[in-house]
């Protein structure tokens, strides 16, 4: 929605950069940070944490939550005009 395709277009990439900058503010506000494994508290390309990460069931049990947060976030900044 708010992407810019054109060379030179630098309003539309001044949207785009606000939007994200809005983005990623609420997304850390609600879950910390932006990075997975910070969010979780064990880094998946380690195995012996990816296998504490299996034994809590985290991919199944927060990750889809924090998906279903993450559109939200999405939608209400794409309801609200910049």
């Amino acid at each position: 929605k708010y992407g810019h395709c054109k060379e030179g277009d630098l309003f539309n990439q001044t949207i785009a950069t606000a939007k994200y900058a809005e983005f990623k503010e609420a997304f850390e506000a609600e879950f910390g940070s932006i990075i997975c494994r910070e969010i979780m508290g064990y880094d998946p390309s380690v195995p012996e944490e990816l296998k504490i990460i299996e034994k809590e069931n985290l991919f199944t049990n927060l990750c889809p939550k924090i998906i279903c947060r993450t559109i939200d976030i999405l939608e209400e900044l794409f309801e609200s005009e910049i």
